[in-house]
């Protein structure tokens, strides 16, 4: 071997020596150690230069094809995973956690109230499910009751200056709206509001103005219905039409909507819903509807064109029973013949269920409804339409229903009885 090369033939090693052309002559020589880190130098034959050529690592090649399949492995993740989806939303009745709905399994009822002998005396009226730890009812009398998850507990009476089982009559307590768990509104048929604030009950608060009927001391102002977004506003409105509204503090004055002369005979307006302290929605007894957009009242629209337009002659009105609105661009109407019309936030679409004549219907999300009725069953939205009647055996009235989610709902019947309803897995 050499320092520098000593003619043809000879070859620079990786020890940076020459060698010459007979391989023999160095056979004996150690190939040195190599430096890379990566393992020991393999060393190939010489190429056409004479230089010897050196092998590819095989732990090199092995990282190298790992890298890449990692690689390939993420881009394809990534483009499946960011495609859009082609199932619709009208296909997924969910909470905010998007769990599709199946189906409510209902607990045994649990006596909530005890003024109630379950002879429907003092019935529960209404009531205002906010989580699985917050409902609010109420019966007729204004005595209330709240449910923390686990039990049902008295909170206090809205006094309406009824007696015990006396019969509440045009005073009886007639809607509740709960914004928060320490924010309550309660509403009766002398025109009152109940401010359920903290942990009590405010004295009575005129908000529409009535008559006085013959021979007693009672006002009648007409069944009143209230609407509560948030702790600073509520909608209230009466079924002569007339509406006012709250500002977490005081009343207003009251507008009045322009009702046909045949809503008013009757029973004018007997619903309102304000998923936002900018948006409510009102029905009356003729298959109007009422919108309430930034301060204003606009209508009446006949969206019910069957609804029977009332006289003497009939026996009742078939227009709406009920509306809700879980958002200003969605909400449900019914009438007394189980015709469900729906609002997308321009136009109105109907269509009819089967079951029994429908009582009252919530509607937690824009893909989700439970609709009571005056029996035993109840009617559920989802998958983008109505179910089959599904028959709670364990009461004989369902008609005071409501959610907080699809996967969590309560209603109460005529016997001071609660039920609570959660979705199957």
């Amino acid at each position: 071997m050499s320092d520098v090369t000593e003619g043809p033939g000879w070859w620079l090693a990786s020890d940076g020596k020459w060698y010459p052309p007979d391989p023999s002559a160095h056979l004996d020589q150690p190939v040195p150690p190599s430096t890379d880190s990566t393992g020991p130098a393999d060393v190939g034959p010489p190429n056409q230069f004479g230089v010897p050529s050196r092998k590819t690592n095989r732990r090199v090649i092995d990282v190298a094809i790992a890298v890449v399949a990692v690689a390939l492995a993420i881009v394809i993740f990534r483009a499946v995973t960011s495609r859009p989806s082609t199932q619709g939303a009208s296909n997924v009745a969910s909470s905010a956690a998007g769990i599709p709905f199946v189906g409510l399994q209902w607990n045994a009822p649990v006596h909530v109230d005890p003024f109630d002998d379950q002879n429907a005396e003092v019935p529960l009226v209404a009531i205002s499910c906010l989580s699985t730890s917050f409902c609010m009812t109420i019966d007729s009398e204004g005595n209330a009751f709240e449910f923390n998850g686990t039990s049902w507990n008295a909170v206090g009476k809205a006094d309406t200056g009824i007696s015990d089982k006396s019969g509440a009559g045009l005073a009886a307590i007639t809607s509740l709206s709960c914004a928060s768990p320490s924010s309550c509104m309660a509403m009766d048929g002398q025109g009152r509001a109940f401010h359920y604030v903290g942990s009590t009950w405010s004295a009575p608060v005129v908000v529409f103005q009535g008559r006085p009927l013959s021979g007693s001391s009672v006002i009648e102002a007409g069944v009143s219905t209230v609407s509560c977004p948030a702790i600073s506003f509520c909608m209230a409105a009466n079924s002569s039409g007339v509406t006012n509204s709250w500002n977490g503090a005081t009343w207003g004055s009251p507008p009045a909507l322009k009702l046909s002369a045949s809503s008013i005979l009757g029973g004018g307006i007997n619903s309102v819903s304000c998923p936002t302290t900018q948006f409510c929605m009102s029905a009356d007894t003729s298959g109007h509807v009422y919108q309430w957009l930034h301060g204003t009242w606009s209508g009446p629209s006949n969206v019910d064109s069957k609804a029977n337009n009332f006289s003497p002659s009939q026996d009742n009105p078939t227009g709406f029973g009920d509306v809700t609105c879980p958002a200003a661009d969605s909400c449900i109407a019914v009438d007394s013949n189980n015709r469900f019309f729906t609002w997308d936030g321009h136009t109105w679409s109907s269509e009819v269920a089967n079951g029994s004549v429908i009582a009252s219907i919530t509607c937690p999300t824009s893909s989700f409804c439970l609709a009571g009725t005056e029996s035993t069953d109840y009617l559920t939205w989802a998958n983008g339409s109505w179910s089959n009647p599904s028959v709670n055996s364990q009461t004989d009235y369902l008609g005071i229903v409501s959610c907080a989610s699809a996967q969590f709902c309560v209603g109460v019947d005529q016997g001071g009885n609660a039920l609570v309803g959660n979705a199957s897995k």
